[in-house]
């Protein structure tokens, strides 16, 4: 599996993403009333948070979305090859960045953009490829959107990539230009590979240069450093539950929210849409007269099925407020003249009207004594959270403070910090992901602060008094290993030296094949091979095969030329032999939409860098230093 392929969105999995996307970007300035502990932010950009759970949820949806491409779940060092968490707070930055610059300047959307924005959305649209009025309601309706918030997003959305567009459009505007950029990046190499082995060699070595290399290298040559952990760990398990509310509190909660308990006026309709007015009013005066509005609605709108055009519990926030106003007019089976909105002509029918109501006292009041016990535990474990972290920065142990608040200490056997005990069997770790490493960075003997864990919502604390320290190995042990890698090394320099000297030899040499070069290492006592034909034009793509040193050398050479040997790995060099160059008599119509497409994204996106760049400069970005080195892979 490439990185590249990583890159790109999994579709299966994109109406699952684009829901979550929606939950993260309305749902979050909830979270962070709730969420009360040290630090909950990740990020400042000019005073605006990113919330840990920001973080965190956008993490999930990057790993889901590796997950769908992989097939499985990523491991912890897969995630860690591909830098997930500092990609994801860089998108998370960048987005505020432009969040904050959109506001700056005021940009305005139409809601007619949005609009057609909306309609032209894939994961709205029937089996025809046709904006489903319907499937965008129960979409919405299944995720706790209204239209108009909905309608919110998507216009911040448009704004922030209308600005993008700004910066970016136009970057080639002469047609010419771009014709011969297209022409220029088609342009296509014909080549061979010439691969050369080091040759091998056994060098006398002196036992003090043996010697110097350990200790320029100790801790390549070192055992690791086991450590005995103590720790104590901090939820809200360790919060009582044990809290009584009485019924006056309980009442005057009641009381004070009221509006949190009320039910709105709501509606069942059946919403038929129609492309134009005529046929609508056409529709209207058959329906009229028609026993079953549903059944023979979708027959003449051409929707599909019940599901399709009933909409349950409706409020006058679910349309826009034209619609709405006209909507909550009728009355129980009354059908609505046709209503013009972005998405069509609309026919609606009223089903059931539910009349606006608050529930009643003993229906919530389970619920209320919920909430009061949510409370004062988060009341509760962010005061004992906060005497914790004040207590360990006066100088109190741990110990003392596992006693004082009647928290259990652990002590875990010798662990080295890659997760496994002496005998080499593996660690299991606390329900903490970043146990070991904020355990391994604390000297010996001195209590670690209060941490959080990734996850924000476990904190613990930990020392090591104990460990075996990490020692280098007796010089016996190493020594065949020493021994190879300065053979190696020295192999390397000699053969580098003789790789060069015969290039000088040959690179005037146009007409000499890659099979003659080949030749004239063999020569010299050189393992060389030649590869099979290349060929590559300026531009490959992200699929392409050949490494990117040598894709940038080939177009710096000519026709003829033999390329400077080039270090694949520490055993190999490769010499490039350019056959030929040769620009098409004709690029496929697909393939010139794609080069200028890709020329111009290159473009684009070099801008946005820039852009990106900029404001950083222009907004204060304030990283969460204590987060970030105890939590950031």
């Amino acid at each position: 599996m490439t990185f590249n392929k990583l890159i790109a969105t999994s579709k299966n999995i994109f109406l699952k993403i684009f829901l979550i996307i929606i939950g993260l970007s309305l749902g979050i300035a909830g979270l962070s009333g709730i969420f009360t502990g040290r630090d909950p932010y990740v990020a400042k950009v000019a005073n605006h948070p990113i919330l840990i759970h920001e973080f965190a949820r956008a993490k999930e949806i990057e790993i889901e979305r590796i997950k769908s491409i992989l097939g499985e779940a990523p491991s912890d060092e897969i995630l860690k090859s591909f830098n997930v968490d500092k990609i994801v707070l860089a998108r998370l930055v960048d987005k505020k960045l432009f969040d904050l610059e959109v506001e700056s300047l005021g940009l305005e959307i139409s809601d007619k953009l949005v609009s057609q924005h909306i309609k032209n959305t894939a994961v709205f649209s029937d089996d025809n490829g046709k904006f489903d009025k319907n499937l965008f309601d129960r979409i919405l309706s299944a995720n706790g959107l209204t239209e108009t918030k909905y309608f919110a997003l998507v216009k911040k959305e448009i704004a922030e990539n209308y600005l993008h567009e700004i910066i970016t459009d136009h970057v080639i505007q002469n047609p010419l230009i771009e014709k011969q950029m297209v022409k220029y990046v088609s342009e296509e190499a014909k080549f061979n590979l010439v691969i050369v082995n080091n040759l091998p060699k056994t060098y006398p070595t002196e036992d003090k240069e043996i010697e110097d290399y350990l200790k320029k290298n100790e801790k390549d040559f070192s055992t690791k450093e086991f450590r005995r952990i103590k720790y104590f760990s901090l939820s809200y398990d360790n919060v009582s539950n044990d809290y009584s509310s009485s019924e006056e509190e309980m009442k005057n909660f009641y009381d004070d929210n009221i509006d949190s308990y009320s039910s709105p006026l709501t509606r069942d309709i059946y919403n038929l849409v129609f492309e134009s007015e005529k046929t609508a009013i056409e529709a209207r005066q058959l329906l009229s007269k028609s026993a079953d509005f549903a059944k023979d609605g979708i027959k003449l709108s051409g929707q599909k099925t019940l599901q399709e055009v009933e909409l349950k519990s409706v409020t006058i926030q679910s349309f826009d407020k034209e619609l709405s106003q006209e909507i909550f007019k009728l009355k129980e089976n009354e059908i609505s003249q046709p209503l013009k909105s972005d998405f069509g002509y609309h026919l609606i029918k009223i089903a059931k009207e539910y009349p606006e109501h608050s529930k009643a006292f003993e229906e919530v009041k389970s619920d209320i004594k919920k909430r009061l016990l949510w409370e004062r535990k988060e009341k509760d474990f962010s005061e004992l959270m906060q005497n914790i972290e004040d207590e360990l920065a006066s100088g109190a142990a741990i110990e003392e403070m596992a006693t004082k608040y009647h928290l259990k200490l652990q002590i875990t056997n010798f662990v080295s910090k890659e997760g496994f005990y002496v005998n080499g069997t593996e660690f299991i770790k606390p329900d903490l992901d970043n146990f070991l490493e904020v355990a391994f960075s604390a000297p010996l003997g001195k209590d670690s602060s209060l941490i959080s864990s990734k996850n924000g919502t476990i904190y613990f604390a930990t020392r090591c008094d104990e460990n075996i320290p990490s020692k280098l190995k007796d010089l016996k042990e190493v020594r065949n290993e020493i021994l190879d890698r300065i053979n190696l090394k020295k192999s390397d320099e000699d053969s580098a030296k003789s790789i060069n000297m015969i290039y000088e030899e040959i690179k005037d040499g146009t007409n000499l094949s890659a099979e003659q070069i080949k030749g004239k290492y063999k020569e010299r006592g050189f393992k060389a091979q030649v590869s099979e034909d290349f060929s590559t034009s300026r531009f490959p793509g992200k699929n392409s095969e050949i490494p990117e040193d040598i894709l940038n050398t080939i177009f710096k050479l000519n026709a003829g030329q033999i390329s400077k040997p080039i270090k694949i790995d520490a055993k190999k060099y490769a010499l490039i032999k350019i056959n030929s160059f040769k620009f098409p008599e004709k690029i496929p119509a697909n393939l010139e939409q794609d080069l200028r497409k890709q020329i111009r994204e290159s473009f684009s996106q070099a801008i946005r860098e820039e852009m990106i760049d900029h404001l950083y400069k222009k907004y204060t970005v304030q990283m969460n230093e204590n987060f970030l080195r105890n939590n950031l892979q």
